[in-house]
């Protein structure tokens, strides 16, 4: 009985520790992957202004081909958002641009899966010789949600890949053209 006794306490103050030990951590994240891009800022930021071609250059267009999306709201800018379901790697979610300064920020927050908290990315676009800088950052505040600020400190090296193949089609795209 008595070591039944002293796993119960063990485990109450793991999970006390765990539980503390959370809030002491991080809870907003931020992530940025940058490309240069041989094309002028204008063409780029019209480009991406506008839901109706993000699937043209999204990491994760070709992970569900059965996948189906919807456009809606505004033509670009602000209000234009696309929406999607599919399969256990893209689940559900949506992305709508919640901010547009021309030619040079573009604000989307995004809902993926069953979060019903949003997260939010930019696109920011720097002329630079005969082309842009762009910059694609992620950014999240976790609040006081524990578990959400342990996923935090993984959280780059789980979404970094993307944003990287993200960029990379974005370049290819747009420098074909």
């Amino acid at each position: 009985m008595r070591i039944l006794r002293y796993t119960v306490l063990a485990l109450i103050f793991l999970i006390v520790f765990v539980a503390i030990g959370g809030l002491f951590l991080p809870s907003k994240v931020s992530m940025s992957r940058s490309v240069f891009i041989e094309k002028p800022t204008e063409i780029i930021f019209k480009f991406v202004n506008s839901q109706k071609n993000f699937n043209d250059w999204s990491p994760w267009f070709g992970l569900d081909p059965n996948a189906v999306y919807t456009i809606s709201g505004a033509e670009s800018g602000v209000g234009s958002k696309i929406s999607w379901q599919g399969n256990d790697k893209v689940y559900k979610g949506s992305n709508e641009i919640i901010e547009s300064e021309e030619n040079k920020l573009v604000r989307y927050e995004f809902y993926f899966g069953k979060s019903d908290q949003p997260a939010f990315s930019n696109m920011s676009f720097k002329p630079v010789g005969n082309g842009t800088t762009v910059a694609w950052t992620f950014e999240n505040d976790f609040g006081y949600n524990v578990f959400y600020r342990y996923f935090g400190l993984i959280l780059e090296d789980m979404i970094a890949p993307d944003y990287e193949k993200g960029l990379s089609n974005l370049k290819t795209r747009l420098e074909r053209q």
